[in-house]
């Protein structure tokens, strides 16, 4: 992954960085970003290790905000696709599906899992 990180992120500390993030187990890791701390506050309900992996990947990309939609049945993390929304549904992001980090598009996804965002 840390090639495919690289590629995006055009910058090998930065790569590693989101690497930690993807990979790490600990709040504290993640809640030194400002953007845990800020999505934290945000929310009613204690945010997953997901989420808030995704709002400082969200930060370090620079991108759109974090987006999903729903891939399966349920109310699960595995049962959902989130992304860095970077302004093109085949624009490479980083994406979570199904609880497991992967770097794509989200149209690719949405393809797979007949995913229609006018319904």
């Amino acid at each position: 992954m840390i090639k495919q990180l690289t590629k995006l992120f055009q910058d090998e500390e930065k790569a590693a960085a989101a690497l930690r993030i993807i990979e790490t187990d600990s709040i504290s890791v993640i809640m030194d970003h400002w953007a845990a701390r800020n999505r934290a506050r945000q929310c009613y309900s204690e945010p997953s290790y997901t989420d808030l992996k995704m709002h400082v990947l969200n930060a370090m990309l620079e991108g759109y905000g974090v987006e999903g939609f729903q891939i399966a049945d349920g109310y699960t993390e595995k049962s959902y696709c989130s992304y860095v929304n970077m302004g093109d549904t085949y624009a490479t992001t980083i994406l979570c599906v199904g609880g497991d980090f992967e770097i794509g598009c989200w149209g690719d996804i949405a393809e797979k899992y007949n995913y229609d965002s006018n319904n």
